[in-house]
């Protein structure tokens, strides 16, 4: 859990942090239990649903991501706006999937002449 949580912060999933934060004070609270029942399971069970679901949305938002990239390589200004337009919906699919506020923030890369 700690590499997962570890994983999530590295690339600002706060939210998935959260919930993997939720899961280990759950774990925490069961073993502090001086008995436990199969219903003490029931919240991780469901917790652990939810996250494997998060994870599979992310797995289906890299794929995505990969597709647009493997095929669209902007080489001009207008082709930029283009891919960012496509990324924007991207952003806004996802976060209408999901029920969550996701916002997609964007930087100009700097040129460098060398």
């Amino acid at each position: 859990m700690h590499m997962i949580k570890g994983n999530a912060s590295l690339i600002d999933m706060k939210f998935f942090v959260e919930k993997a934060h939720e899961f280990e004070d759950s774990i925490t609270h069961i073993k502090e239990k001086q008995s436990i029942s199969g219903t003490d399971f029931v919240p991780l069970v469901l917790m652990l649903k939810e996250m494997r679901a998060i994870v599979k949305e992310l797995g289906k938002l890299v794929e995505r991501l990969g597709k647009i990239h493997m095929n669209f390589r902007p080489k001009r200004s207008y082709e930029n706006k283009v891919f960012i337009t496509s990324l924007q919906n991207l952003v806004k699919a996802l976060s209408r999937d999901l029920g969550k506020e996701i916002e997609l923030i964007q930087k100009a890369l700097e040129k460098h002449n060398h």
